[in-house]
């Protein structure tokens, strides 16, 4: 989903920094946010949303529950000076049904914003028995002027400086300026498979909904989006590799190796090296993942690596648990019960393995240039936990005992 950028938008762009009530104080709060023109605020999505469409009377108003009023005031606000630092505006406000007295702590712009006869629709909490009902700091509109009452409110990121009033404002008048402009980046026929809302659609109702199901359908509609524009790249991705070019290396002496042992490997030990060969004399960039678990051949594994490395040069690397490091191919793991601070979830040594592999088969080499694809180094980073061989997209469960 993104701008297509016509007239109309540039100029709002160009003035993104002159809009009411953003100076350059305002500015650069939100330049801490991220948000330096209209397209970057159509993608600051809220956090959470305020419910504000629920109205009710003085006298029906539920205690402690938010709720929107539409309100007479009935005579002029009064501000009190408590003492220094707190100052009060206190306004009668009525409707057929009663009034409430609604309380505005040190807001005393709030005494000229309030004009006696005129109606506003208020928002917040009522307090108080019948005949004594009250408000403290409520949010007030002018009933021909609502902007974020009778609606559902979006809640953002905010920063010092920034009030949700003001980025939803900002944000408010992008979208209805605006989102009629995005472009629409998913095929027609897509949308219709899979049942997608619209861009425009998306925009409008993830920053301002018209209700719960049309948020659950932006929401649907910029989740797939995300996800299927990270498919689409990491295929381009897979396609590069598979088409790019390297320098292959001549076959390992497997066999040579395997008449050393003392044993016979199982079928899925010498499936992952034979497959690991094979791809290593391809003459195309590989990273490879190998996962046994415990007594499954990590020792037999380590010294095919050793022995790759010293007698042939190979740039293999095993991420092992629990395995001695003798050597510098070799890397051992013995911490266990790892904990993501990112969740609850305990990880064995076995099967963090598998994480630190991930990361080193996608180190470059030191001094090499990772725009030129045939100087690439084939790294297999082999580990054990769950013996298995992965290629590139290509999953080969093995048998191991």
């Amino acid at each position: 989903m993104a701008l297509a950028y016509d007239g109309a938008i540039q100029r709002l762009i160009d003035a993104f920094g002159r809009l009411p009530g953003i100076g350059p104080a305002r500015a650069r709060s939100l330049e801490k946010l991220g948000l330096a023109t209209v397209e970057d605020l159509l993608r600051y999505f809220p956090r959470d949303y305020e419910d504000r469409r629920r109205f009710s009377t003085v006298a029906a108003a539920p205690v402690d529950t938010p709720v929107c009023l539409e309100l007479l005031v009935a005579e002029p606000p009064h501000l009190s000076r408590i003492r220094k630092g707190l100052e009060l505006v206190k306004a009668r406000l009525v409707d057929d049904t009663g009034s409430v007295t609604a309380t505005f702590f040190n807001q005393s712009y709030m005494k000229d914003a309030l004009r006696t006869g005129e109606t506003y629709v208020v928002y917040g909490r009522v307090e108080g028995p019948p005949g004594r009902r009250q408000m403290t700091n409520p949010v007030c509109e002018r009933a021909d002027r609502a902007r974020f009452t009778g609606r559902i409110l979006p809640i953002y990121p905010l920063t010092r400086g920034i009030s949700n009033n003001l980025l939803a404002g900002l944000t408010l008048r992008c979208v209805e300026e605006c989102a009629g402009q995005m472009e629409e980046t998913l095929p027609a026929g897509l949308r219709r498979e899979h049942a997608l809302a619209a861009a425009e659609f998306a925009c409008r109702n993830i920053h301002f909904p018209r209700d719960e199901e049309a948020l659950e359908l932006a929401r649907r509609r910029l989740i797939f989006e995300e996800l299927f524009c990270l498919a689409c790249g990491m295929a381009l991705l897979r396609t590069r590799r598979t088409c790019a070019e390297g320098v292959p290396f001549s076959t390992p002496p497997v066999e040579e190796f395997l008449a050393l042992l003392p044993f016979s490997l199982t079928a899925a030990q010498r499936r992952a090296m034979e497959e690991t060969a094979r791809d290593l004399a391809s003459g195309r960039p590989m990273n490879r993942l190998g996962q046994g678990d415990v007594g499954s051949g990590k020792t037999t594994v380590a010294a095919w690596i050793k022995e790759a490395r010293d007698d042939h040069h190979k740039t293999f690397k095993a991420v092992l648990p629990n395995c001695t490091a003798d050597h510098e191919g070799i890397i051992n793991l013995t911490t266990d019960n790892i904990t993501s601070t990112l969740g609850t979830t305990a990880f064995t040594t076995a099967e963090y393995c598998c994480r630190i592999a991930g990361v080193l088969a996608g180190l470059k080499r030191k001094g090499e240039n990772t725009k030129m694809n045939k100087r690439r180094m084939r790294m297999s980073a082999l580990m054990m936990g769950s013996w298995s061989s992965s290629l590139m997209g290509r999953n080969t469960r093995s048998d191991a005992a």
